[in-house]
């Protein structure tokens, strides 16, 4: 497992203004949602994480009622407008819609939604989930091995690894990225952050 050493955020409402001195390594703007929802300031938010030195990445929010295909595609085409040789950090696939089937139609949906990212881009895509998440509403391990954005939080425990889903088959060298809180106010920051 590797050692978590970087802090970096996300934060689908930061207004782009970095603090001096601020510590981030790295931001994760949220970019689009399903096949309908385009966050309007990512594109200030990217920009300002780069002029801030920090590595940048990508998330598209997975919604189950959108077909794979079709979110795949709003998501590529939004990741290639903005220039694909511009994100250090692969896609990720944001799994935590509580609307969605339980069980394998759902990680079935997921599967499908990466597997077309990953053909359209021909670059891994990172799945993002918690325990509360995945061993609810999925309750089994993707078909492809995936590395997995650990999320440990709302529960906000202090402990010094990922709690990860019991029911995801994942292990801690499968996890690239470790969320431990959400939701923080932090100084300087118009927005509530995730580190």
């Amino acid at each position: 497992m590797s050692d978590y050493i970087f802090t970096g955020f996300d934060s689908r409402f930061w207004d782009g203004v970095a603090q001096v001195n601020h510590g981030m390594k790295f931001y994760i703007a949220k970019m689009t949602e399903a096949d309908w929802f385009e966050n309007n300031t990512h594109k200030v938010q990217l920009d300002a994480a780069w002029r801030a030195g920090m590595s940048r990445g990508t998330y598209h929010y997975h919604r189950a009622v959108a077909s794979p295909s079709a979110q795949a595609k709003f998501y590529c085409d939004h990741l290639k407008a903005y220039g694909l040789d511009q994100f250090a950090i692969d896609p990720i696939l944001d799994c935590e819609d509580k609307n969605a089937p339980v069980g394998l139609a759902n990680v079935t949906h997921i599967e499908n939604t990466a597997d077309a990212i990953e053909q359209i881009l021909g670059q891994p895509v990172i799945i993002y989930t918690a325990d509360w998440y995945w061993d609810a509403y999925c309750k089994k391990p993707l078909p492809t091995k995936r590395k997995i954005w650990a999320v440990d939080w709302p529960t906000h425990t202090l402990v010094s690894r990922p709690k990860l889903p019991t029911t995801g088959g994942w292990v801690e060298d499968d996890v690239v990225c470790w969320q431990k809180f959400g939701d923080l106010t932090r100084t300087g920051w118009n927005a509530k952050i995730d580190i």
